[in-house]
């Protein structure tokens, strides 16, 4: 029996243990610690390899066409069944915000993994279909209306903003969450969990959205911050709201240490982790505000994008970045060099091991800069959605356009830029943000496509209104994800 134990936990925790054991293929006699139960935990989160970049594209597409549904349902019952979603509907809604919004989303992180673009599929398919019945009840609809609301659905003046950003941030939150809860579990793929060094798994994006996410809507983006000599109050204001960031990330390290919790010291380091990250991104984005205004950040990431890759690929930092230690030795040819250069390839030991505060955290800290570059290019996104007040549905098409082309250009480049080295959220170098951007630019032109859509059928239903406004049916769930994003995560 495990010591300090009652016998039913110490029986629940050697099955536990077991089930670990038939996975990883080690004998069931060796597991009688709670040491190698920690052990196995962390061997079955570590050394994967993810899967391709289109299978994670197609999963974060599946809460795009889980919107694309809802929004067929709800229009389907306003057409024909004249049915309102009123403040007395509350379980009305959550029934069907569960059923098009979450069950999907999570079928495809779990169960449904390996029929993943079945599902994908089946989902779009039944809200096309949806909507294309429903075209059909419209009373007095005509092919010849339907071209004429074409050819004038540009000019249509829009009184409400659209939902694709709080759509794409309230699923970057959902996302995050189902994986965390269900990577320590068999029903999550192993091929979605982070990977060890390199590849593209699911948490990888999972991570990199999460930066993007909170940059696009930041006060750099929406030109909310104070100029002239209110910077530095600004910036001090910035390191203050950072402080609950890094006691939530030491509350963490206290925790994962006191239950002796497994960690996966590859991922941010020994005592780093990602609220550490998210406090150092928001620091050095409110210093880089107060030195130099948001206009010419565009300068200083395409800087750092040249700088960063550099240093990582022709300075060794990626040889000092990685772990050589009993359970693997992964060696990555890099240009040889001298004086600090040699010591940030090998690390104080010269053989990677973690010696000091710096060097035991050296991913944690490194990866920063990463994803502060990350950070700059989702304020570049939010300055281009915000920058102008649009208010016509012509203004949203070539928003819409930006963002395709931009999507495509960033993911062509992409194989090109892997050829100097792999993608790898463990770095955090160029191609692993070139991939985020990418991948933030497709699901948001996707959302945005959606509004346009339903807009247009909207737009055949009335008639003689120039001005079309978004329905306030109800983002009930979106909007609470939103509003509660940090409470969920935690």
């Amino acid at each position: 029996m495990l010591i300090g134990c009652t016998r039913s936990e110490a029986t629940g925790r050697h099955q536990s243990v077991y089930q670990y054991s038939n996975i990883l293929d080690i004998p069931r006699r060796t597991m009688t610690t709670m040491e190698e139960y920690r052990d196995l935990q962390e061997k079955f989160v570590a050394n994967h390899t993810g899967t391709s970049v289109l299978e994670i594209s197609v999963v974060l597409s599946v809460p795009v066409v889980s919107v694309f549904l809802r929004r067929a349902l709800l229009l389907a019952f306003h057409i024909h069944a004249q049915f309102s979603l009123g403040e007395s509907s509350v379980r009305r809604i959550f029934m069907i915000d569960f059923l098009c919004l979450v069950l999907p989303t999570l079928l495809s992180a779990t169960t449904h993994s390996e029929s993943l673009y079945f599902l994908f599929s089946s989902v779009l398919v039944v809200a096309s279909g949806s909507i294309i019945l429903q075209c059909y009840r419209i009373p007095s609809l005509s092919w010849k209306y339907a071209k004429t609301r074409v050819k004038d659905f540009p000019a249509i003046e829009i009184n409400d903003r659209f939902q694709f950003i709080s759509n794409f941030k309230a699923y970057t939150l959902i996302g995050t969450v189902i994986s965390i809860l269900a990577v320590d579990f068999t029903v999550f793929p192993r091929r979605f969990c982070k990977t060890e060094t390199y590849g593209t798994g699911l948490m990888d994006a999972g991570v990199g959205l999460f930066i993007v996410s909170n940059a696009v809507v930041s006060p750099e983006a929406r030109n909310k911050m104070t100029q002239g000599q209110n910077r530095f109050s600004q910036v001090y204001k910035s390191i203050i709201s950072s402080l609950p960031l890094l006691v939530l990330g030491l509350a963490r390290v206290i925790t994962t240490k006191g239950v002796n919790y497994q960690e996966h010291a590859t991922e941010y380091g020994t005592h780093w982790n990602f609220f550490f990250t998210l406090a150092a991104v928001k620091i050095l984005a409110s210093i880089l505000s107060f030195v130099l205004s948001v206009l010419y950040w565009k300068f200083v990431v395409i800087s750092l994008c040249v700088v960063h890759q550099y240093l990582l690929t022709y300075r060794g930092l990626s040889q000092y970045i990685i772990q050589v230690n009993k359970r693997a030795v992964i060696v990555l040819p890099t240009v040889d060099s001298i004086g600090l250069s040699q010591y940030i390839i090998q690390g104080i030991d010269g053989h990677g091991g973690r010696h000091g505060i710096l060097d035991s955290n050296r991913e944690g800290i490194i990866s920063s800069v990463g994803y502060f570059i990350m950070y700059l290019f989702g304020v570049e996104i939010g300055r281009l959605v915000f920058k102008k007040e649009r208010k016509t549905v012509s203004d949203y098409m070539n928003l819409l356009g930006v963002l395709v082309i931009s999507a495509a250009s960033l993911f062509t480049v992409l194989p090109y830029l892997t050829q100097i080295e792999p993608i790898s959220r463990r770095f955090t170098n160029v191609p692993y943000v070139i991939w985020m951007i990418g991948i933030c630019l497709q699901l948001m032109a996707s959302y945005l496509l959606i509004d346009l859509i339903f807009l247009f059928l909207k737009s055949l239903q009335n008639k003689k209104e120039k001005g079309i406004k978004e329905d306030k049916i109800l983002y009930s769930l979106i909007d609470a994800v939103n509003y509660n994003g940090m409470i969920l995560v935690l």
